[in-house]
């Protein structure tokens, strides 16, 4: 153990060993904490000279070393921060905000600066369909993604090189895309217009982004029809897209009619907690 001792000095004040090289249960290596200072460079191997007089090289392993910024002189956590706060006022600067306008402010506003530095965004007319209703979580989440075009449909996986073959497996008749799935295909149309059915709606079935359009402009408001007719186009959209892919995947096929069976009994599971879709729903007790 004084050899030990010894060489760890060459690297710095030695604390404290483990209890296998205390014991010397094990030969492979030492383990040794060490007080050092990581201004320096750390040595990787020390030189070392046995009781024959022969030189070696020992290796030196570091089982953790602190972060250190030889900038500020400062340990990583200092650092760190120093980091954050000169990033923050680079973004300040980027924002148009000077060191006049901080002092000016009786009370630090974070929203204010938030919105000054991520700026003025003009709101999507579709929020409420995605936002403002008591859908599922999941369901609100494939509308999402629906609207924003980012469903991993056909088209998309064909540019990306990993399908060539884009028919739609819904009705094998046209080429997989947004506008197709919703809701071009015979599929998805016969089972929207079934729905809109049920909901006691007299219309034709739009291309996609004309059906959001038109569900932004007519479906206003939190009164019990509204709240029904967004959950049933985000669950509709979500029930598509999981039978789209339990065909590709599991080679299970549901028939349209048993499909808006399954659609509008999920409404009514899930309506049933709010008071106002409830009172909706009471008159909606009957498949189309």
């Amino acid at each position: 153990m004084d050899s030990l001792s010894r060489i760890s000095s060459g690297l710095g004040e030695p604390l404290y060993a483990d209890e296998c090289t205390m014991k010397v249960d094990r030969i492979s290596y030492a383990q040794v904490l060490i007080e050092m200072d990581v201004a320096r460079e750390l040595p990787k191997n020390l030189k070392v000279e046995d009781p024959n007089g022969r030189m070696f090289e020992q290796a030196v392993q570091y089982e953790w070393v602190p972060e250190y910024c030889a900038e500020c002189m400062q340990d990583g956590q200092a650092s760190w921060v120093v980091q954050k706060i000169l990033k923050a006022v680079k973004h300040l600067q980027e924002a148009s905000f000077t060191e006049a306008n901080m002092e000016s402010m009786e009370k630090y506003n974070v929203s204010r600066v938030y919105l000054q530095i991520r700026g003025r965004m003009e709101k999507v007319g579709w929020r409420s369909l995605a936002w403002k209703n008591v859908g599922s979580p999941k369901w609100l989440f494939i509308l999402y993604l629906a609207v924003m075009g980012r469903l991993a449909t056909k088209d998309r996986l064909a540019k990306w090189g990993i399908v060539q073959i884009q028919t739609c497996h819904l009705c094998q008749q046209e080429n997989e895309d947004h506008d197709h799935l919703f809701f071009k295909c015979s599929y998805a149309a016969e089972v929207w217009t079934s729905i809109l059915k049920w909901k006691g709606i007299n219309k034709n079935t739009k291309n996609w982004m004309e059906e959001i359009q038109w569900a932004s402009k007519c479906m206003k408001g939190q009164n019990g029809k509204t709240m029904v007719y967004k959950m049933a186009l985000e669950n509709t959209v979500y029930c598509i897209w999981l039978e789209c892919n339990a065909r590709i995947f599991q080679q299970k096929k549901t028939t349209s009619s048993i499909l808006v069976k399954h659609i509008i009994q999920e409404i009514h599971g899930r309506g049933s907690r709010y008071a106002k879709v409830a009172t909706r729903l009471d008159d909606l007790n009957n498949y189309p």
